[in-house]
């Protein structure tokens, strides 16, 4: 599912993906135009990955985007718009996958052992200068 801006209407803020409604194949959970992409795929009938690397290209990035799959457990996700107002209020839950694009997060352990991914695109200059609390 997509999350769009309540503030700027056009503006893509989020996606997120439970693992219980994919059939097979693959789903592209990313629009193609944001930095990072991320997508879903059932290896049941392929076997094998052709060999190949990507081609190198000069990546213009402005903003951090960040992925977080839930290998463990369950998580009440709040998502906020550009003007850091809440948004979206969900849980995810194992196999679980949610994508921020722009605008701000904060999460909330719902199960004891919850486990997950966090993936950025970097580089990373820590929290003084790549973030701030809204």
């Amino acid at each position: 599912m997509i999350i769009f801006s309540k503030y700027k209407k056009k503006k893509v803020i989020g996606a997120y993906y439970k693992l219980k409604d994919f059939k097979k194949g693959r789903v592209d959970i990313c629009p193609d135009n944001e930095f990072l992409q991320v997508g879903l795929v059932d290896l049941k009938d392929r076997n094998f990955l052709s060999p190949h690397k990507h081609l190198r290209q000069i990546r213009k990035i402005s903003l951090t985007q960040e992925a977080w799959v839930i290998l463990r457990g369950l998580l009440e996700v709040k998502v906020y718009d550009l003007n850091d107002k809440i948004l979206k209020k969900f849980k995810i839950g194992t196999g679980d996958v949610f994508v921020l694009f722009r605008g701000g997060h904060s999460f909330k352990k719902l199960k004891k052992n919850t486990i997950i991914y966090e993936i950025k695109n970097g580089p990373y200059y820590g929290n003084k200068k790549d973030q701030k609390n809204i």
